[in-house]
């Protein structure tokens, strides 16, 4: 599980490095720091997700 927590916080750290290089950018360059933001956040959902469905272990 830990491996999981480390992979949440490398897709965190990801979506907020393009945040601030896109925060200072303009026009299509701008746009595509923040579409790599989004695509990382939709990976972090579909990562959630998963988590939710395992079992858990006792």
């Amino acid at each position: 599980m830990r491996c999981v927590a480390l992979r949440c916080v490398a897709l965190r750290c990801a979506t907020a490095t393009a945040y601030e290089c896109g925060d200072s950018l303009k026009g299509s360059q701008r746009d595509l720091a923040f579409s790599v933001m989004h695509l990382v956040q939709m990976v972090q959902t579909l990562v959630d997700k998963s988590l939710d469905n395992l079992p858990l272990r006792d």
